[in-house]
């Protein structure tokens, strides 16, 4: 299944990143960045259950998925 961006932003609106939609869509555009939210809003909507994550950084995780519907 494909996840567009508004299907994304309905899982955790940008407002309580403290981010303007703006300064959200300039983000992810000009430093190529993404936050966990969105990684795991796309593992979902692909059809994959996150069993476990772990945040090894502020800016790594790892992620045990399990694929559904299989």
């Amino acid at each position: 299944m494909w996840c567009s961006p508004l299907m994304l932003l309905s899982i955790t609106p940008v407002s309580t990143l403290g981010l303007t939609p703006s300064d959200f869509e300039m983000h992810v555009r000009e430093e190529h960045s993404t936050f966990a939210w969105i990684i795991e809003g796309m593992l979902t909507c692909s059809g994959f259950e996150i069993e476990q994550v772990n945040y090894v950084t502020p800016e790594m995780a790892e992620y045990i998925c399990t694929k559904t519907g299989v």
